[in-house]
């Protein structure tokens, strides 16, 4: 009966097939992997090495509760991570979330503590270390290499439709405006003689929530807003860290590093918020209609 059909009428073969599915990047198998064991592994490395004056020994032998509760919190923190691993190689729902969160969390622990390594160097530049040996930086080094694959990792595998976080971006304005809106009104509740010096603040605080509201839509503007937002970040990284850096009593090294991580931390965020911009499409023009005759 196929064979009398005419051709237009025959179902095409392509149709039948299964659409193949997604190739899978070998980096962000081994990126999981590394995930799941590495944390584990230098924690335990670490408790090998100095068992006789490893924190968690003396917290339990004293018996303190809270020491307790916050290994406990650790511990927990080290599971959660290891199936942070485990979903990123099996690629799980939301293993996107998890790399992109991960990586960027090592990258910011690692340069926290190359702060606290060059806290425990002497005021001069770069001299002698007090600490011996160096178990900050031996610890940054692969914290940080590992922060960065997981990010190179996940960009080697796009996802099918490309992320537009300009909504998060919205909702997370939001948060700090309203945050900033609250914490001055209850202020001023609380202390009414402080009410003429923090209204200015809660007004600027109402006002970032509005905005976050009008970028979280996509309101009229919404593109200006964004720009705006970025750009500003952007200009006060460098002088926000030089005035951190000014009044800090801090050694020259450690004061330098925060320098550096908070001028990256806000160019960074701004330059983030730049690209989710980008990402949106712009409307279409609507087409001009033609004239009378």
């Amino acid at each position: 009966m196929t064979e009398l059909l005419p051709p237009s009428a025959r179902a095409p073969a392509a149709s039948s097939r299964r659409p193949e599915p997604p190739s899978r990047s070998a980096l962000v198998t081994i990126s999981g992997i590394l995930v799941a064991i590495l944390p584990g592994a230098l924690v335990a490395t670490a408790l090998v090495m100095m068992f006789d004056t490893a924190p968690i020994r003396s917290t339990f032998a004293r018996g303190a509760i809270g020491g307790i509760v916050g290994t406990a919190a650790f511990l927990v923190v080290l599971v959660l991570v290891t199936l942070a691993g485990i979903a990123i190689a099996n690629r799980w729902r939301g293993w996107r979330c998890c790399a992109g969160t991960l990586g960027w969390l090592f990258v910011v622990l690692a340069c926290l503590l190359v702060n606290d390594y060059f806290g425990s160097l002497d005021v001069e530049l770069f001299f002698a270390a007090t600490s011996d040996p160096p178990a900050m930086i031996v610890v940054a080094v692969p914290v940080a290499l590992l922060g960065i694959f997981l990010l190179v990792a996940k960009r080697g595998e796009p996802p099918p439709q490309p992320a537009r976080p300009v909504t998060g971006i919205g909702v997370a304005v939001i948060v700090l405006g309203f945050a900033m809106f609250a914490g001055n009104v209850a202020i001023m509740i609380f202390a009414p003689d402080r009410a003429i010096g923090l209204a200015v603040p809660a007004v600027i605080g109402g006002l970032i929530a509005l905005m976050g509201y009008g970028i979280a839509r996509r309101g009229p503007g919404w593109r200006i807003y964004t720009g705006s937002l970025a750009w500003f970040l952007i200009a006060v990284g460098g002088p926000i860290g030089v005035a951190q850096f000014q009044s800090s009593h801090a050694s020259f090294a450690s004061r330098l590093c925060m320098l550096a991580t908070i001028a990256a931390m806000f160019i960074g965020i701004g330059w983030f918020v730049l690209w989710s911009k980008r990402r949106e499409p712009r409307p279409a023009p609507e087409p001009e209609e033609p004239a009378a005759a």
